[in-house]
């Protein structure tokens, strides 16, 4: 590097050329890969109460068919959050930026989450703990609902055009790998802390 420097002393203009391109192709992969792992989280987030749920109910209302009615809410209010992130975190994006709007629905996904995970039943109805899942779930939803036209954007924005439609496959991709995770996860936490006893309620 030492015998470089008086050529890049002596054409400056080429040598700071070169570090800008090589500052805007790190920026560019830290917010392709930051997209990336944003949709496999979301997407992971997204469909793991469709494996998860059905051992809550087992082991909250002794079986499925016996809060069917809690059993979909909280299937479905992550979904019904996600269309709300849609509609709004886009315009959002575009008054704030998009990086900070994606830092926020990732804020509201990991606050989602991290609720959803330490649900507990409200009151003495042990079923009610579904009822907590839905509400929480709904906070989830919007995060997820946001981060997927935010992420897709930054993808495609911080792209050169040769390389766009890859990296936006690519991020979209993660999709997939959370969908094939879900039940793996789940297999492999029920294999070593065991099947909950129906109606056990903890």
């Amino acid at each position: 590097s030492w015998a470089l420097r008086p050529a890049c002393d002596r054409w400056q203009p080429a040598c700071d050329s070169e570090a800008r391109l090589r500052q805007r192709d790190s920026a560019m992969n830290r917010k392709l890969l930051i997209s990336a792992i944003s949709n496999l989280s979301t997407a992971y987030n997204l469909v793991i109460i469709n494996v998860s749920h059905v051992t809550i109910a087992y082991q909250y209302c002794g079986g499925a068919d016996a809060c069917s009615a809690q059993v979909e809410a909280a299937s479905t209010a992550v979904l019904v959050g996600a269309i709300l992130g849609q509609l709004t975190f886009g315009y959002i994006g575009d008054c704030v930026g998009r990086s900070a709007a994606l830092r926020l629905t990732m804020a509201l996904s990991l606050f989602g989450a991290t609720i959803s995970a330490a649900a507990v039943p409200l009151g003495g109805d042990s079923s009610s703990v579904l009822t907590f899942l839905a509400l929480s779930r709904f906070v989830l939803g919007v995060g997820v609902g946001g981060v997927y036209p935010l992420s897709a954007t930054i993808a495609t924005e911080s792209s050169s055009n040769a390389e766009r439609g890859r990296n936006a496959s690519l991020v979209f991709s993660m999709q997939g790998v959370a969908n094939l995770a879900a039940p793996l996860v789940s297999w492999a936490l029920l294999a070593v802390f065991g099947v909950p006893a129906t109606g056990s309620g903890g």
